[in-house]
């Protein structure tokens, strides 16, 4: 069984994300039908342990139950809207996922809309990809 700290949780769709400890495996899907037990409110930080079968779209939890002081902080911050930068520092987000310049994600942006809906006009992919790119910059989530 593994161990790790919810980094994502959106109660009113029912699913999630858990970054297992040792930070070995990328972050694993959870959906609240396998959490166990269910008397523990869920919230990013939250501490869990869990098993994981590869799923169709890559790892997913299960057998998930809320362990230790974790419980704890859970129940306190259960109602609030906690953003993952405020449960990590800056080496760990680094460490959970690529960190991109403004121009690096423009660039990866206009490649994927381009490659996903190549039917775009250019106004289009450029509105989209400023739009992306204005919302990763207001959450913090660029490097410069």
């Amino acid at each position: 069984m593994l161990t790790g700290r919810i980094v994502r949780f959106e109660e009113e769709r029912g699913f999630g994300f858990i970054a297992p400890e040792g930070g070995a495996q990328e972050d694993v899907f959870f959906h609240v039908n396998g959490v166990d037990g269910g008397e523990e409110p869920l919230a990013i930080g939250t501490k869990v342990s869990f098993e994981v079968v590869e799923g169709q779209r890559g790892l997913k939890a299960y057998g998930v139950q809320v362990v230790g002081v974790g419980a704890v902080k859970a129940a306190e911050s259960a109602n609030q809207v906690v953003p993952v930068a405020s449960t990590a520092t800056r080496v760990d987000a680094e460490e959970l996922c690529d960190v991109l310049t403004r121009q690096e994600l423009r660039s990866e942006v206009t490649e994927q809309l381009l490659q996903e809906l190549p039917e775009l006009t250019g106004a289009q992919v450029q509105s989209v990809r400023d739009g992306v790119v204005a919302l990763a910059g207001k959450h913090g989530w660029l490097v410069e």
